[in-house]
């Protein structure tokens, strides 16, 4: 055994439960360096500090143990796991929280080899306004609360005063979330970055919705859009070779099927504008080969030429 100040066994001692809540004592003796006996003596030191330490006796071991309110408001992270979580960090759009977390992290971790994270990867950007109200939002949807907003409808162009159940968020860029709209009762999506301003609205107004509801509604939006209340199934046809860049650009829930000459394209969703846009941005490669889809495609490119 080497020696060791009494102050020296102590912070080992820390260290060590700091690491794991509990301890075999034959286990803790090897990891600070002392004998049992010794160990007990620094132990009891302890515990006459104040530090709750806690012993039980399960012949032939002995235990020792801190309770889990121990160090409250701490996590305990490897250089490793600060690596990996820097790493996870970064790939986040940019933010002032996200600077003051990364900062305060290193900070900690001066000199234990950290990597700071990836510096070639380039970070998402979110809009001022999601920054400021993105947090308002999850708490909504995290605790069960209504969401009362400022919201810019694009359907209306004008600012409206709107109140509404948050269920979902995607992160994005650009962040939505899907709430049920207390003015219509249906399942909507609302872009973050409309919002000029929003505060929780508590728990009684909250309006609930089924899992499976949600789910499917989730399933079959597109891109974060959700233009009817229920899924159709949607069809279309493209040609080769424009057909290879669709086949790794398809919009969710959509899957291909390579055929003669191109691939069919079929799904589900409730947003059969959002595909009609797809697809008119396919010019004459593609071909729609379902009524809904055919009509929206046909209103999209008389408006366009129209104009």
């Amino acid at each position: 055994m080497g020696r060791r100040t009494g102050t020296e066994s102590a912070l080992a001692l820390v260290v060590c439960f700091l690491k794991a809540r509990v301890w075999k004592q034959s286990d803790l003796a090897r990891a600070v360096d002392l004998t049992v006996p010794a160990l007990r003596r620094r132990l009891s030191e302890l515990q006459d500090a104040g530090v709750s330490l806690e012993r039980q006796d399960e012949p032939p071991h002995v235990y020792w143990s801190v309770p889990t309110t121990w160090m409250p408001h701490t996590v305990s992270l490897a250089p490793e796991e600060v690596t990996e979580l820097a790493r996870l960090l970064a790939r986040l759009p940019n933010s002032a929280v996200k600077a003051r977390v990364l900062a305060k992290i290193f900070e900690s971790y001066v000199g234990k080899g950290v990597n700071k994270g990836p510096r070639a990867v380039v970070p998402p950007m979110h809009a001022l306004e999601e920054e400021r109200w993105l947090g308002v939002v999850e708490d909504a949807a995290t605790d069960g609360q209504s969401l009362s907003f400022r919201y810019l409808s694009a359907s209306r162009g004008a600012m409206e005063t709107r109140e509404a159940s948050p269920h979902k968020v995607l992160p994005g860029p650009p962040a939505r979330f899907m709430a049920t709209c207390h003015r219509s009762g249906r399942l909507k999506w609302f872009r973050v970055d409309r919002v000029s301003s929003a505060q929780l609205a508590g728990h009684d107004t909250a309006r609930r919705v089924d899992d499976v509801v949600l789910a499917e509604a989730l399933r079959t939006s597109v891109n974060g859009f959700r233009d009817a209340e229920a899924a159709i199934e949607i069809r279309f046809f493209v040609r080769e070779p424009e057909s290879l860049w669709v086949m790794g650009n398809l919009p969710q829930p959509f899957v291909a099927k390579k055929v003669d000459g191109g691939i069919s394209v079929v799904g589900e969703a409730a947003a059969v504008l959002q595909i009609a846009r797809f697809v008119v941005g396919l010019g004459g490669a593609a071909t729609s080969e379902t009524p809904a889809l055919r009509a929206a495609v046909r209103e999209l490119a008389r408006g366009a030429l129209d104009t």
